[in-house]
């Protein structure tokens, strides 16, 4: 059984289809990443793996640029990303009651990486 983590996290195919379809030069995404552009463009090769925290970074930042007013090409993921950002936005964790959100942001990536990989 595959765990959440590994569900979530992309595949240098997905992490350069999603910076595309996002309109983003591996330039922005390496400065989004806070990586070189070599270690990024490392990335998208399938050269260097993708860490987790790089597969999430990659796909908030995508989040937040299309809810920023970029939208993608594609109207099917400009709806998703949106739903995406209502969803951690709405997950923010309420200060009265710690740790009541923390598997919500897993649920935004979960629906981003699924639109990626369809």
């Amino acid at each position: 059984m595959e765990s959440e983590e590994a569900s979530i996290n992309m595949t240098a195919a997905e992490l350069a289809h999603l910076r595309r379809m996002s309109k983003m030069t591996q330039a922005h995404m390496a400065e989004a990443l806070g990586i070189t552009v070599r270690g990024y463009q490392k990335l998208e090769g399938g050269e260097s793996p993708i860490k987790h925290h790089y597969s999430r970074a990659a796909q908030f930042t995508v989040i937040e640029r299309i809810a920023a007013g970029f939208p993608s090409d594609d109207a099917a993921i400009n709806d998703l990303v949106l739903r995406a950002w209502k969803a951690l936005e709405a997950s923010k964790p309420n200060p009265a009651a710690p740790g009541t959100a923390s598997s919500a942001p897993l649920g935004c990536e979960a629906v981003l990486i699924g639109t990626v990989r369809t």
